[in-house]
């Protein structure tokens, strides 16, 4: 049986949350994970509102986000721009082929990395339409939420 933890790391990390569903859950929803979901309507809104909340550098490594917000210009406080190192040696850099925002996608992190067949099983129920807002609401405000959703799967 997979622990709840990772089972919520793993739905904060997939899961399509609505802005409201982030805000109903935001005490329960993991952050850190949250920040590399590819599966989010990114914008500058959804970014400012749960300011405080997201994992930057994880913010910065999402290339979902990468392609909808400059958040180095936006958020400066929380993001430095790094200066271009592609030909077109500019202040700072959009490009994706710019060899410092390569090494910054391969540089991110997810669960898939330690749990390759369980991120592919994971994504692929949680992106099947099978969980949907109302098994997430009861996952969430259950006092056993391992009941909501059982995933018996072998983590290695």
């Amino acid at each position: 049986m997979v622990p709840n933890i990772l089972v919520n790391k793993f739905i904060s990390e997939i899961y399509p949350y609505s802005e409201k569903e982030i805000n109903t859950y935001r005490e329960k929803i993991d952050f850190e994970y949250l920040s590399k979901n590819i599966n989010l309507k990114w914008s500058y809104e959804l970014v400012k509102r749960f300011e405080d909340l997201w994992d930057w550098k994880s913010l910065d490594q999402n290339q979902a986000v990468f392609s909808k917000l400059s958040l180095g210009l936006l958020f400066p406080g929380r993001i430095s721009l790094s200066n271009c190192t592609c030909f077109r040696q500019m202040d700072f850099c959009e490009g994706e082929k710019c060899s410092h925002n390569i090494k910054k996608f391969l540089d991110a992190t997810s669960l898939n990395d330690d749990f390759p067949r369980l991120f592919f099983s994971m994504r692929m129920f949680l992106e099947s339409g099978a969980v949907d807002a109302k098994m997430i609401s009861r996952y969430y405000s259950s006092e056993s939420p391992e009941e909501v959703i059982k995933l018996d799967f072998e983590l290695f």
